[in-house]
């Protein structure tokens, strides 16, 4: 990506995003080594009040700068969700630093349209950090088309993967120019957890209560994006046909009753919500799973 945009030596590089999430970590790790004293990370909060992300306590020596600023909670009318907050930061110290390189890893919060509209007006390179993908909500014509709008005056797209990659191309950003980040998921770590805990699969299945096929969701529960009903809508088949699993739900959310609720009309037991927020938790489920659940609707669902 760097040597497509260089002109005059390693440019120097400010990434911007909302929170230093754990699953970022190691992304950010390899592109410090990357190029090492060249890239910033300026973060817009230290915490969410919305959402309950697992938040990195190490930064490992990591370039990081929070910006002051600004927190509100998005209006519902005018947003699809009401779970992140909206951020209006002090730019100051981005402008300082004279970067030749500018990653916005957001489109509609106003610290990113003012850093877009300075660095378009200072004839700095624009690229954005992309996670989303054409299946992670409804999508409105009026916010695709501000996005490609942005998206025309930007370079490139940095992506989680191949989705994010396609959502970028279907707002009109060349394929050429889409990069995928370097270790956007900390494989290595859930590989090394999962080797430790394997050996010890049934003990674990037992302390959960679980039997047969274990079929394990986790996110947000909240069915106008997740869709997780339809999910539990599916299990019917394998209770008609006597097939022996356990549904679990990991996360919270504002639909927890619902689906609750819908898990027992329909008899399913055991029935385990409990929320594996931490990532210890999380990396033990991994042994006892047989069936991962990552994103459920009536058109894109599938169990992988």
């Amino acid at each position: 990506m760097l040597s497509q945009i260089r002109k005059n030596g390693t440019p120097r590089v400010a990434w911007i995003t909302n929170l230093m999430a754990h699953y970022r970590l190691p992304s950010f790790r390899a592109l410090s080594n990357l190029i090492p004293g060249r890239i910033t990370f300026f973060l817009l909060a230290e915490q969410a009040t919305q959402r309950n992300y697992i938040l990195t306590e190490a930064e490992d020596g990591l370039p990081i700068v929070y910006l002051r600023g600004w927190t509100w909670r998005r209006p519902r009318k005018l947003f699809l969700h009401s779970y992140d907050d909206l951020h209006l930061n002090d730019i100051r110290p981005i402008l300082a630093g004279k970067y030749d390189i500018h990653i916005l890893c957001g489109w509609d919060e106003p610290t990113y349209l003012l850093l877009w509209a300075w660095a378009l007006a200072a004839r700095k390179t624009i690229l954005f950090g992309c996670e989303s993908t054409a299946y992670d909500s409804v999508r409105f014509r009026l916010a695709e088309g501000y996005k490609r709008l942005m998206l025309r005056k930007a370079k490139g797209c940095v992506v989680v993967g191949h989705r994010a990659r396609q959502y970028c191309q279907s707002l009109g950003m060349e394929e050429s120019r889409t990069f995928v980040a370097p270790n956007a998921a900390d494989r290595q770590y859930y590989r090394s957890m999962a080797e430790q805990l394997r050996p010890m699969r049934e003990v674990l299945r037992q302390e959960r209560g679980l039997h047969g096929m274990v079929i394990l969701f986790v996110g947000r529960l909240e069915e106008e994006h997740k869709g997780v009903l339809t999910l539990i809508d599916a299990c019917s088949a394998l209770e008609q046909q006597r097939i022996s699993f356990s549904l679990v739900l990991a996360g919270d959310g504002p639909d927890r009753g619902r689906y609750e609720e819908a898990a027992r009309t329909k008899g399913y037991t055991p029935f385990d919500l409990s929320a594996c927020l931490a990532e210890e938790s999380f990396a033990a489920t991994t042994p006892w799973r047989m069936c991962w659940c990552y994103r459920v609707d009536q058109n894109h669902g599938a169990l992988s």
